[in-house]
């Protein structure tokens, strides 16, 4: 029952990636979205490993993480297009002190909204999670970071702790 319900989470993270980013698979194969929608299937899956959630956490749990992500996806996205139209900006020259009073304090509002999300998201942990899930929560991320750096590494044959050429 455990692994249906993972498949079903996955095929809708699955399912929503190729929607968001538009059509997934071209007719010269898969898309630029396809390796993105991967790589959060395998992640959903790996938290759910790591957190050893059950049938009901998955039901519930998976897309609380989800809808707090694209909240804050959406929230980064907002801050690279006011990042792009200050680089425009500074191409045309002419700056002043208003204009980066400005910008700076839209980038301040931004990155509180990121950090309160964040917050209020952690907060909620103790709805969905037992006190050590919620601990193997915080460390999940570097957790998955590290061990993908390592996959990565072995897939092309580096030893471990050298940089790519």
């Amino acid at each position: 029952m455990r692994t249906s319900i993972l498949i079903l989470i996955m095929l809708g993270v699955s399912l929503s990636a190729q929607a968001w980013q538009g059509q997934g698979r071209g007719p010269e194969g898969p898309g630029p979205g396809m390796q993105r929608e991967n790589m959060e299937a395998v992640r959903i899956w790996k938290m759910t490993e790591m957190l050893v959630l059950t049938e009901d956490q998955i039901a519930t749990f998976i897309p609380a993480v989800q809808i707090h992500e694209r909240k804050v996806q959406g929230l980064q996205k907002q801050m690279g297009e006011e990042m792009r139209k200050l680089q425009m900006s500074i191409k045309e020259g002419n700056i002043k002190q208003m204009d980066a009073d400005k910008a700076l304090e839209t980038f301040i509002i931004l990155q509180q909204e990121v950090h309160q999300t964040k917050i209020d998201f952690l907060q909620k942990l103790p709805e969905y999670l037992t006190p050590e899930q919620q601990l193997r929560y915080l460390s999940f991320e570097v957790e998955f970071r590290k061990h993908l750096r390592q996959f990565i590494q072995d897939r092309r044959g580096q030893p471990p702790g050298r940089p790519g050429k």
